[in-house]
């Protein structure tokens, strides 16, 4: 388990727009959250990570990353599939996300690109992106922060019933 918490935190050291890494042990905790996946090679190396939370009565795809030589190879249709597998029938899925691979990703699997979750869902995100922001901040992961913030714009929300 310490390599595949070792492999996610490189992940996350690198992929700017997602969460911060945290330590060795609560990132091994994550990965055995029974709403995460985590695929690996024939050889038994992590090629690719995404997790679900709740939000209220719905969930939020989150921390969707492959590998960088495993990308462009479908891999990802794969892992989203293995996600959404979890969901057992729970409220709806969002994602927000700026790759265009991920969203074509998404838009194979049922999602649609929305341009408002509704009222109730944008307080929840409000208050959830509040304290991801206060986190990054206490954490001092500025250029995580600046990234982010430069490119919130083009973050485009995809749901699915």
């Amino acid at each position: 388990m310490s390599a595949d918490a070792e492999w996610l935190i490189s992940m996350l050291s690198t992929e700017y727009d997602l969460r911060p890494p945290r330590s060795m042990a609560a990132e091994a905790k994550y990965l055995s959250n029974p709403n995460s996946v985590l695929l690996h090679d024939k050889a038994g190396i992590a090629i690719g990570h995404a997790a679900l939370i709740r939000l209220g009565s719905d969930l939020e795809l989150v921390c969707v990353v492959i590998a960088p030589e495993k990308r462009g190879t479908g891999l990802s249709h794969h892992l989203i599939q293995e996600v959404l597998a979890k969901r057992s029938g729970r409220g709806r899925v969002l994602c927000w996300t700026r790759s265009r691979s991920l969203a074509s990703t998404l838009l194979v699997a049922g999602f649609e690109r929305r341009s408002w979750p509704g009222f109730t869902m944008a307080l929840r995100v409000l208050a959830d992106r509040t304290l991801r922001v206060l986190r990054q901040l206490f954490g001092l992961h500025f250029g995580r922060l600046w990234h982010q913030t430069l490119h919130l714009g083009q973050y485009n929300l995809y749901v699915l019933e």
